[in-house]
Formats: structure tokens, sequence, C-alpha cells
């Protein structure tokens, strides 16, 4: 068998109880530590909230944690790379990290992801450097990895509702 698009999963991350945690995970509770059984939703809004009037004005750097997921019962999925292809224009800009933490199983009992950090507004620690792309490598059947986004909202920004962009996830099965 190979690994098709559908078996890579994107999820959101929880904070407290186990990994494989059955609570719900969510765009505005995914600031890490352990995979969320819950999918990432779709666009708009899918990682971050509108950019309110106050965001706008002042400027906001908001963190969220994801994970991809290679859900296949058997096969690895390899040279796994995500990157942010396109962004709504006039909007925050948006870049990616790889947490430092391994890929792992999901269901490990151990954390899967740095953190969690303490709100959407506090940065990381343990994470590679923030850019347009990371390569994750092999992800074999049942692992995941946590990656990070940032999104940075400049003073005196027009707020924009749907604010986002095209996040994009490549490998070969």
């Amino acid at each position: 068998m190979v690994v098709a698009a559908s078996d890579i999963l994107l999820k959101y991350s929880v904070g407290s109880g186990s990994a494989g945690n059955s609570t719900s995970g969510t765009r505005d509770t995914s600031l890490g530590k352990y995979i969320s059984t819950t999918q990432v939703s779709a666009p708009p809004n899918a990682f971050f909230d509108d950019v309110s009037s106050a965001e706008a004005l002042a400027g906001d750097t908001e963190y969220r944690c994801i994970f991809v997921h290679n859900s296949h019962a058997t096969d690895s999925a390899l040279n796994v790379s995500v990157a942010i292809q396109s962004e709504v224009s006039g909007g925050g800009a948006t870049t990616i990290a790889l947490d430092n933490l391994a890929a792992s199983a999901v269901g490990s009992s151990s954390a899967q992801a740095a953190g969690p950090v303490a709100d959407e507004n506090t940065a990381p620690t343990g994470v590679g450097s923030f850019g347009s792309s990371v390569t994750i490598g092999t992800l074999l059947a049942g692992q995941c990895r946590a990656v990070w986004l940032k999104r940075v909202v400049g003073a005196s920004t027009g707020n924009i509702v749907g604010d986002g962009f095209t996040f994009h996830v490549a490998g070969d099965g």
C-alpha cells in the first residue's frame, strides 16, 4: 500500500491530559504538548481568529502548535515537508517552525511538542527558526510531528475578517 494524501492529517494540540487526548483541541487551545484527536477545521480561521481592531491598531503576535499525523496503518510517509504557500493580502504575516521533539507515535505518554505555552501571545521554546517552510522527513505509520505557526500583525494594519494563508503538506508515499 501507499500513503495517500488522505492519510496525512493535520490535528490541533492540547496542553493537558495525555497524548492522543480525547479532549477536543481547537485553534484557540492549540498551544502545544500533546496531539489532539481533533483534526484542523476548514479555513478561514482554521489556525487563528480574525484580526480585531485593537490587534490591528497595536500590532499582535500569536502562536499555535499543530501536528502532522501519518494515519496510515502500515506505511511510512517520506520526505514530508510543510510550507506556507500564500497569504491574504494586507493581513498578518505567518511563518512556521519545526518543534525540536522528534516524531513520535500517536498515543505516546510523553509530551510530543514544546509547551503548552501560557497563552497565544507567548513564544514557544524548544522550536527551530521560523520561516516559510520546514522539512519533517520521514513519518512512520502512526507517527506525528509538531510544527508551530507564528502570525505577526503589524501595528496600524487594517483588521481583516478571514485573514489567513494556504498551508501545504507534501511528501512521498
